[in-house]
């Protein structure tokens, strides 16, 4: 996935797979990122690896790598 010609992440499976950089960057920009994955997680929209672990483990094209998992029906939510 592509944003202004930059790479943002993948799409897998019903989940947008963000970079590390990117969620910090752009998806949190003025705000703590620990707050935001926190607030994902309650709220059910965060995929992660396990207890006090924001970032789930995926692999992209035969290399494994960490990303923020979020389900694409995020965009859906009210």
């Amino acid at each position: 996935m592509r944003l202004n010609g930059s790479k943002f992440g993948y799409q897998k499976k019903g989940r947008f797979l963000i970079l590390p950089h990117v969620f910090q960057d752009f998806v949190c920009a003025g705000t703590n990122p620990d707050g935001v994955a926190d607030a994902l997680e309650r709220a059910g929209y965060l995929n992660t690896s396990g207890p006090n672990r924001k970032k789930k483990q995926e692999r992209i094209g035969g290399e494994l790598g960490y990303f923020y998992s979020v389900p694409d029906s995020i965009l859906k939510a009210e």
